[in-house]
């Protein structure tokens, strides 16, 4: 079995996921490979206003089973989870709902945030430790919030998941980068 193959199926056990990491690491076409794999509901981050916790928990409720594509909300999965079984404690929900965090190249990452100005603002915004180092290389941006998913998240709000984003080259919906011409901020192939 393949290494994506067999994250699927340990993500199959889950009836919410909530794909996350940096902007830029591939969420997009994570969520939509696992939503089209395991046959639940794609919810894209343009649903919710990308940064708010509730909203997408609102979205959440409304096609479960779902993969929510949401990488402004790598800061709040405690909060999701939190809200999530507050919210949910006597109610029977199968499985509920986890994370899946995308690494990809620091370098790629940055490279791509470059070109995204309106994105890098943002970041500084919701990213209180990167607002106060204006002069911070956005090359940084990525490497802090994995730092912050490795200390602040795995093994502490729950059942976690990664995906490297090159072995989602094994999917049908990959398109190498030789291919991938004047795509914007959202990078997909219909």
């Amino acid at each position: 079995m393949s290494y994506l193959k067999d994250k699927i199926e340990e993500l199959s056990h889950h009836n919410i996921i909530l794909v996350t990491g940096p902007q830029r690491s591939g969420t997009q076409i994570a969520s939509r490979i696992l939503a089209h794999e395991l046959d639940y509901t794609y919810v894209d981050e343009a649903r919710f206003n990308v940064w708010d916790v509730k909203e997408a928990i609102r979205q959440a409720e409304n096609y479960i089973p779902c993969v929510i594509q949401g990488p402004g909300l790598l800061r709040k999965v405690k909060d999701f989870r939190d809200i999530w079984y507050a919210k949910y404690k006597s109610k029977s929900i199968n499985y509920g709902p986890t994370a899946v965090l995308m690494r990809r190249s620091s370098q790629d990452i940055s490279k791509s945030l470059s070109q995204m100005p309106t994105i890098l603002e943002r970041l500084r915004i919701e990213w209180p430790e990167i607002s106060r180092a204006p002069l911070l290389p956005s090359a940084c941006l990525p490497v802090i919030m994995y730092f912050f998913w490795d200390i602040a998240i795995v093994g502490k709000h729950g059942k976690t998941y990664e995906i490297d984003y090159d072995l989602l080259a094994e999917h049908e919906f990959w398109v190498p980068k030789n291919e991938r011409r004047d795509w914007g901020v959202k990078q997909w192939r219909k």
